[in-house]
This record gives structure tokens, C-alpha cells and sequence, in this order.
């Protein structure tokens, strides 16, 4: 066997030594986060404001104030309309309701209604307030302040009681919610869809150790979702960001949760919204479908495709401070009804990173300012070393061969 020459076996030193000092050790790591983020659905809700004292004894000709307004009891802004009845009859049932009679005219109740902040649908028979109400408020301008009864009232009207009744309904102001009301929701100053929400909630990847950080309260990433109502759809953007020095790939997996929030009564509810009435498309910045399906993930379908989110969906490799969008857009069906009002849906996502440290080319990278003068310096004496370890073994190599040649 041929054996190794000074030089070689230098430099085989060098390299190890060099290796030794660089710790180019490559090991794999992984780590994960979870974010619990919440759909909401809006209360919409409007209550009758009236000012109005019950039981008095009317003579034809008398004025009553009778003020009608109506306050949005719900979390949205809303659109109100309300219809009045009138009608007489000789008295009332047990519950208090008056017992009409059909026989007896009620135009003797002589109303002056507000046209100018209230317009009137004769075909509907409903005064719309024009303004959008927003939540807690009362329409600022009542639809009407009093009545009179009709001075020429003849005696069939004797001992009757009368009763004005007020219905009220009221919708979403955003959208095209008006549109269920009326077929002229121009008049009505309807509000147009707009743009929709623009916040924009981030997701960071810090490192290993500390894993995701959500830039949201209780790390609630669907900024976009709440306060919804039946029909809407809307959208959400989510930024995904790398901070740590190594190339990081991230994932997206949807997991179970208890709807531990919900009372016994919703919780039947809830599992409708989530898996039948709210759905969901989660796509990058370039347009892939990542997931499409019911909001809550699908977790009942063993799949790895685009219509489950129940194993870990790769959001891509992310280089140093690299960063991408997702959109989610989320749609609600229609055929929602009232009994979904104020419900709130919880959703749990789990972010996960995975990579591999650390290769000699990241060590620069990976150290901290104050240390890299040193690394460096020690990387300079390990390279003059080498240098001079090889010249000595040169010279040694051709004394060497000059023996043999004398």
C-alpha cells in the first residue's frame, strides 16, 4: 500500500480541524403553533320605541301623542321599515288583545306620518327610514309624534276601544339585503356592496423554540368573519411570514376543537354552521387551491387533496424574512334563518415548520454580530495555519527526496 504523503495527511488534519470548528453539524427540527379563530354571526334585531300612555278615554276631536320610532337592538348597522294598522273593536280578550270589528272603519284615526326622513311603498304598504341605523340607536326622526280621532266619529264609535299597531322589520344595511324588501331599492338609498374589509392578519414564524407568533388577539386570524349574515360572502388575507435565519417550509392543517363556548342548546347549531352553511376557499398568492370545502376543514375525509385540510398542507419552503399571502374566502348560505343569530363558531388551525441546521453556509448567518469577528478571525488562523502546515510538509517532503538522491 502506497503510503500517504506529509502534505496529504496536513491538509487531512486542516479539513478536519476546519470541519470541527465550523460545526457544520445538520441536524432536523420541527415544531408547531395552533390559532383559534372564531366566526361570528350578526344579531340583527330592532325593537319599537314608542311613547305612548295606554287606556285613556278619547273624544272625537282630541289629539293623542303617540311617538313611533324604532331602535336597532342588534350588532350591525340595519335598514327599518315598519307598517301601521288601525282598528276598532268592542273590547279585549284575556290576553289584552283588542277583538276587532271588522264592521267599524278605522280611517277616523287620523295619522300624520313622516314623508321626508320615511318614504312610503304604497304597493308594500311599509314606511322604509332612509338612513342607515347603526347599533344602539334609535331613528332620530320618528315616524310619527301623534293622532287625532276624526271629529265627525258618529256614536257607533261609543265605549270602543282602538288600537294602532306597529309592525317593524329590519335587515342588514350592507349588501344586498334591501333588495328582499323592496323591487326599488334605489329610492330607499340602499347602500352598495363595497370593497369589503381589508385587514390584514399575519402569521410569523420567530424560530424552533418559540415557534409562530399571530399578529391577532388570542391569535384569532379571521379578522374578516365576524358579524356575518346569511347570504355573505367575504374575504380574508393572511400573510405567512419566515424570521428565522434558516430555510423554513411551513404547513396548514385544520384540527378538531370543542365547541366548549356554545350553550346545549347551540351546540346543535353550531355544528351546522361549520359543516353545512359556512364554506370556505383557502388559496396562495399565485391562485392554488390549497383547500376548498366546509369551514371547520373536513376532517371526516381521510384525504390529502384539495377537499379535506385534515392532514398538513405545505404553504411552501420560505427563505430569511420571505413572506406570502393566503386568501381565505368564506361564504354563508342564504337559507340561514333567524335561529343562527349571534352564534359564534370556533376553528382551529395548526401551523407547522420543519428545516435542517446547520450547514457552514448559514454559520456566518446564524451568529450573532458580536461574534463574527471572532469566527472570523478564528476562521483566518485556521486558514494561515493550514498554509504553513502545508509549506513545512512541502520542505520536509523535498529534504526527504533529497536524501534519497544523494
Amino acid at each position: 500500500m502506497k503510503k500517504l504523503s506529509g502534505t496529504v495527511i496536513a491538509l487531512i488534519a486542516l479539513v478536519i480541524v476546519f470541519t470541527l470548528s465550523a460545526g457544520g453539524t445538520i441536524a432536523a427540527w420541527s415544531t408547531q403553533s395552533d390559532a383559534v379563530n372564531k366566526i361570528t354571526i350578526a344579531s340583527i334585531q330592532g325593537e319599537i320605541s314608542e311613547d305612548f300612555v295606554f287606556g285613556q278615554t278619547l273624544m272625537p276631536g282630541a289629539t293623542v301623542k303617540n311617538v313611533v320610532a324604532v331602535r336597532n337592538s342588534g350588532n350591525i348597522d340595519a335598514r327599518i321599515r315598519v307598517k301601521i294598522e288601525k282598528a276598532w273593536g268592542p273590547g279585549r280578550d284575556d290576553e289584552g288583545k283588542l277583538i276587532v270589528d271588522p264592521s267599524l272603519s278605522a280611517d277616523n284615526i287620523l295619522i300624520t306620518y313622516n314623508t321626508t326622513n320615511w318614504y312610503y311603498e304604497k304597493s308594500e304598504g311599509y314606511f322604509y327610514y332612509l338612513s342607515v341605523v347603526k347599533p344602539g340607536e334609535v331613528t332620530p326622526v320618528p315616524l310619527m309624534q301623534e293622532y287625532t280621532i276624526d271629529k265627525n266619529s258618529g256614536n257607533e264609535y261609543k265605549n270602543m276601544h282602538a288600537d294602532i299597531i306597529v309592525h317593524m322589520e329590519c335587515i342588514q344595511a350592507d349588501g344586498d339585503g334591501i333588495k328582499a324588501w323592496s323591487s326599488n331599492p334605489s329610492v330607499l338609498g340602499a347602500v352598495k356592496p363595497g370593497p369589503g374589509k381589508s385587514a390584514v392578519a399575519q402569521v410569523v414564524f420567530l424560530n424552533p423554540e418559540d415557534g409562530f407568533d399571530f399578529n391577532e388577539s388570542e391569535g384569532d386570524l379571521f379578522v374578516n368573519f365576524k358579524n356575518l349574515v346569511p347570504g355573505e360572502s367575504q374575504s380574508q388575507v393572511i400573510n405567512i411570514k419566515n424570521s428565522y435565519v434558516q430555510k423554513t417550509e411551513i404547513f396548514l392543517r385544520a384540527d378538531y376543537i370543542d365547541q366548549s363556548q356554545a350553550t346545549p342548546e347551540n351546540t346543535e347549531l353550531i355544528e351546522k354552521l361549520l359543516k353545512q352553511y359556512a364554506s370556505i376557499t383557502i388559496t396562495t398568492d399565485d391562485g392554488t387551491v390549497l383547500y376548498r370545502g366546509p369551514v371547520w376543514g373536513n376532517l371526516d375525509v381521510d384525504s390529502h387533496g384539495t377537499d379535506s385540510a385534515k392532514y398538513y398542507i405545505s404553504l411552501g419552503s420560505f427563505g430569511k424574512d420571505a413572506s406570502r399571502d393566503l386568501t381565505v374566502y368564506l361564504s354563508l348560505d342564504p337559507e340561514m334563518d333567524n335561529t343562527y343569530q349571534s352564534l359564534l363558531g370556533l376553528i382551529k388551525w395548526t401551523f407547522a415548520a420543519e428545516g435542517r441546521e446547520t450547514a457552514y453556509s448559514d454559520v456566518l448567518s446564524a451568529t450573532k454580530t458580536g461574534e463574527k469577528t471572532q469566527f472570523a478571525l478564528s476562521i483566518s488562523m485556521l486558514l494561515i495555519s493550514g498554509t504553513l502546515i502545508g509549506i513545512i510538509a512541502i520542505r520536509r517532503e523535498k529534504k526527504e527526496a533529497n536524501k534519497h538522491t544523494n
